[in-house]
């Protein structure tokens, strides 16, 4: 009987360690305060900027570089919107799930890129709590990227789309 309950205490100190060590883990940050920008480049040709705050603003810029450069007249359209809360909802979740903060800084510089992209370039500036990461990224590089990183850069290029002028 005393072997019984002592495998029962262990067995439960061990699920509430486990648990414990999960939520830890799998901690989701609450990002009170945070500011997201995501650039998007086509080198001396194009550059669109989405950048997204906690206030749930989103300003989307875009230059076209060329042609500001042949008509010597620099025109940057800007767009401003209030996120619903269902797209803020997920942005925030996506930037959660993403593991920026974890991420390497740069990818494709190594040369173990797609040929055809090396003209793009996507750059991250993400801070919260405190905290600052900057990822660069060149063309398309053969690192696989965790999959909820993908679906928050394309989320964002879906809000560029939807909000930033043509």
């Amino acid at each position: 009987m005393m072997k019984t309950n002592s495998y029962f205490v262990l067995l439960a100190l061990v699920s509430i360690l486990s648990f414990a060590c999960f939520a830890c883990k799998h901690q989701t940050v609450s990002y009170k305060d945070f500011s997201f920008s995501y650039t998007l480049q086509s080198v001396n040709v194009y550059t669109v900027t989405t950048v997204i705050d906690s206030k749930k603003n989103c300003q989307i810029r875009k230059e076209n570089i060329f042609m500001n450069r042949v008509e010597k007249s620099p025109v940057i359209k800007t767009d401003s919107v209030k996120l619903s809360d269902k797209e803020y909802q997920q942005i925030v979740t996506l930037l959660q799930d993403a593991n920026l903060f974890e991420m390497k800084d740069s990818y494709g510089f190594d040369n173990k890129t797609n040929q055809n992209a090396d003209d793009f370039i996507l750059q991250i500036v993400f801070k919260a709590d405190g905290k600052k990461k900057f990822i660069t990224i060149k063309g398309m590089p053969s690192t696989k990227f965790n999959p909820e990183f993908v679906k928050l850069i394309k989320t964002m290029n879906d809000l560029m789309n939807r909000y930033g002028s043509n």
